[in-house]
């Protein structure tokens, strides 16, 4: 009886799950991903070696620039597979110097500046509601840096002292 009791769980959960396989014969760019995840919107996003593209329940749909064109992202973007929900129904993510916001109606991109520096982005994330802080450096030194809305501001990090007098 037990396995009967098993063969009607198995039919159950089968009717219950249906698994679909996406590829490139389903409309994805690509048959390599790098990366997915889920905005707030709970849309589903994934990266793929061609780009990104978003599923609406039916099909899937490419990341577009403003004008309703395909962007075929630049050299180095998604390479970095670090891409993170934003705070709205974007998804966000960097290359270079620049921070990328990937939406369903649109990509845009911000260039990391401070004090008329660029800032080469190593690793992105959120803070708080609305900031970004991001890990980044110049020609010489890698610093964390807090990003809100324009504003590009160095993150203050606590000072540890190390002593060398170990007193028992």
């Amino acid at each position: 009886s037990k396995i009967l009791d098993a063969h009607s769980l198995g039919e159950k959960l089968s009717q219950r799950w249906r698994w679909t396989e996406f590829n490139q014969y389903y409309g994805l760019p690509s048959d390599e991903i790098l990366n997915i995840l889920e905005t707030n919107d709970h849309t589903i996003w994934v990266v793929t070696l061609s780009g990104m593209e978003w599923y609406d329940g039916y099909k899937w749909n490419i990341a577009v620039d403003k004008d309703n064109k395909f962007v075929k992202p630049p050299f180095g973007l998604y390479t970095n597979h670090n891409i993170i929900p934003g705070f709205k129904d974007e998804c966000i993510t960097f290359y270079e110097n620049f921070i990328v916001s990937i939406a369903k109606k649109g990509i845009s991109k911000k260039q990391i500046v401070f004090q008329n520096k660029k800032i080469f982005i190593d690793d992105i994330g959120k803070y708080e509601k609305t900031k970004l802080l991001l890990v980044g450096h110049t020609e010489k030194k890698r610093k964390l840096y807090l990003v809100e809305g324009e504003d590009v501001s160095e993150f203050p990090l606590p000072k540890i002292v190390i002593s060398s007098n170990f007193n028992n």
